[in-house]
């Protein structure tokens, strides 16, 4: 396995498969529901992705000269079925995608190594399969240096932890106990809900009634926005700091101004990001797509940059693998 490093640190889910080494590429992109599936592009399902990212993909997809194939809706297992036999059999020549890390650990040992699957997600860490690769942050390089300078300029000494009930959630909160331990830090709680659930108010509640001076967000998509409001609608909770590394430009618009007051958010991308890649990829996207179009989040560039790495990666070898992308110089490394 590898993980990108660079000099930047860094809804449902996402995915492609295509194939590359000289020839038309094929890509196909789908996004998992929890309810109903998958939704495909080349259909009329695809109006539920999140525009941002659907119309990225349209930009690159030309812009690569890549035909997009659709997966069809399906659960994860079929899907990693499907691309598994695609692989097997010189279809497709690489995967990369944004998604839930229950999805990785579906698509890993179905692929066994076969062509190179580039992971785009922040996550858990601790990928150690072959032909792995992790271009997303870790809790390492992403919260650990949060919580250190929301202590230094918030004078934030405790945290409550609400997070999703999966993988990334808890495992990212066995490393977040180990960081506070280090930093002088307490966690006076954690609380786990079901991933796509509707009601908050209990879990918001909750977090208000530990005291700690902060609420730390594990939470995906529209269950962070959920949260969000209904922490911000109960009394007192103006005085508690609230952060969480997974929070794009779309999320907080959805939460609203006065709901996201006293957020902190850290990511190794976001769309006023003023590196010479990212300025290139939003004048491009503007350009396709004109001025007023969705902001674009880090789940979109993500995506991008997954196609980036599988560019590298179906070229020469050489030592040390990188790119130049959207959040700077990038380099995969081992760990």
């Amino acid at each position: 396995p590898t993980t990108a490093m660079g000099r930047n640190s860094r809804s449902r889910d996402q995915s492609m498969c295509f194939s590359s080494g000289g020839r038309l590429m094929h890509c196909a992109i789908r996004l998992p529901s929890t309810r109903t599936g998958a939704v495909t592009v080349g259909g009329t399902a695809c109006s539920r992705m999140p525009a941002a990212t659907r119309m990225l993909m349209r930009l690159f997809i030309s812009i690569l000269s890549f035909r997009c194939e659709p997966t069809g809706a399906a659960a994860p297992d079929t899907i990693a079925s499907q691309i598994r036999a695609a692989a097997r059999t010189g279809r497709i020549h690489g995967v990369t995608g944004w998604h839930i890390s229950a999805v990785r650990r579906t698509l890993v040992p179905a692929l066994g190594g076969l062509v190179p699957y580039v992971y785009t997600s922040l996550y858990e860490g601790g990928e150690r399969a072959s032909a792995v690769y992790c271009s997303g942050e870790t809790p390492r390089m992403q919260i650990a240096p949060a919580l250190q300078w929301l202590r230094q300029h918030q004078g934030v000494k405790s945290w409550c932890v609400v997070g999703d009930d999966y993988i990334w959630p808890r495992s990212t909160a066995r490393s977040i106990a180990a960081y506070c331990g280090r930093l002088g830090l307490r966690i006076v709680g954690e609380r786990f809900v079901p991933y796509g659930g509707a009601e908050f108010d209990d879990a918001a509640r909750w977090a208000l009634q530990t005291g700690a001076h902060g609420v730390l967000l594990l939470l995906v998509g529209e269950d962070a926005v959920r949260f969000i409001r209904a922490f911000a609608a109960l009394p007192g909770s103006e005085d508690m700091v609230r952060y969480t590394p997974l929070m794009e430009e779309n999320m907080v618009l959805a939460s609203g101004a006065d709901a996201a007051d006293g957020l902190f958010v850290s990511a190794g991308y976001f769309a006023n990001l003023a590196t010479a890649g990212a300025l290139d990829l939003v004048g491009a996207y503007a350009a396709r797509f004109g001025t007023e179009a969705p902001v674009l989040n880090n789940m979109a560039e993500s995506c991008y940059e997954g196609l980036l790495a599988l560019a590298l990666l179906s070229g020469p070898r050489r030592e040390p693998l990188g790119y130049d992308g959207p959040r700077g110089s990038m380099v995969l490394g081992r760990g």
